[in-house]
This record gives C-alpha cells, sequence and structure tokens, in this order.
C-alpha cells in the first residue's frame, strides 16, 4: 500500500482530481481499456516523433541530471517534452534551467515539420534551421533567466 501511496505524492493535485473522478464515476472495466487506449496512442506517436530517438544522454547534460532522469523512468528528449519539467522530482533549480536550455536548443519538432514539407532539405537547410533554432532558445532562455543565457 505504501508504495502506492509514494507512486500517487508524485502526481500533481490536478492529476489526483482527475483520477479520483474518473474511479467515482467509472467502473474498473471501462478505466482499464481506456488507460490502455492512451497508452497505444502514446506509443504510436512516440514511434512517429523525431525527439524519441534523442537520448537524455545526448541532451548535453551531467551525470547526475542523467541519472535522476533516468530514475523516473525518463530516457528520452521526448519523454522530457511531455512533462513539467519543474515537478520532476530530485531535481536542482540550475538542473531545471539546464534541461529547459535542452529541450529548446535539441527539439526536433521544427525540423521535422519542414523535414516533412520538404523532404529532400538541403544540408544548408538543415544548418539554417539550427541556428534559427539555436538563436531563439537564447531569446526564450535570456527572457526567462536574464543575462547569463544572452548571445556574447
Amino acid at each position: 500500500m505504501d508504495k502506492y501511496k509514494k507512486q500517487l505524492s508524485m502526481f500533481t493535485s490536478e492529476t489526483l482530481d482527475m483520477v479520483e473522478e474518473m474511479i467515482l464515476s467509472l467502473p474498473p472495466e471501462k478505466i482499464v481499456p481506456m488507460i490502455q487506449e492512451v497508452r497505444n496512442e502514446r506509443a504510436k506517436a512516440k514511434e512517429q516523433n523525431w525527439n524519441a530517438f534523442i537520448s537524455v544522454e545526448d541532451i548535453g547534460l551531467d551525470w547526475e541530471t542523467i541519472s535522476k532522469l533516468k530514475g523516473q523512468n525518463i530516457n528520452t528528449l521526448y519523454d522530457v517534452m511531455q512533462l513539467d519539467i519543474k515537478t520532476i522530482p530530485g531535481l536542482y533549480q540550475s538542473e531545471v534551467e539546464r534541461l529547459e536550455w535542452a529541450v529548446l536548443f535539441f527539439d526536433m519538432t521544427t525540423l521535422q515539420k519542414e523535414h516533412k514539407k520538404n523532404p529532400n532539405m538541403s544540408q544548408m537547410d538543415v544548418a539554417k534551421s539550427i541556428i534559427k533554432q539555436s538563436e531563439q532558445t537564447d531569446k526564450i532562455m535570456a527572457k526567462k533567466y536574464g543575462e547569463r543565457y544572452q548571445e556574447k
């Protein structure tokens, strides 16, 4: 029982409210198939998302942050992007900031969309997209956290 209480304590209050409402209003034989359907939909979306192929080990984080993420079964950039980073247990503020930067910088969503429109993108087009994303990352982080993220 303590195991389940510990797992529930990791949910936000809003998530707990939703779970409680669902349990009180639907029979288990309806809830379990819905959970399985959501899992299947997420698995399919993950298979098609380039961010699912980027390991947390590849996004410029230190080993301690990587260990904390993997301890929470967060293994890819896609996994990180499905969460509110501030709610990941055990992360220090500096780790949250580095993770926010990494998500913004390494997010493949824009490049994947551009590739879908133009599957024959040149290396120059890819480089331009990455440079633009880097500049946007710096602007967002500077706005959120101040001068230490501004271009030098």
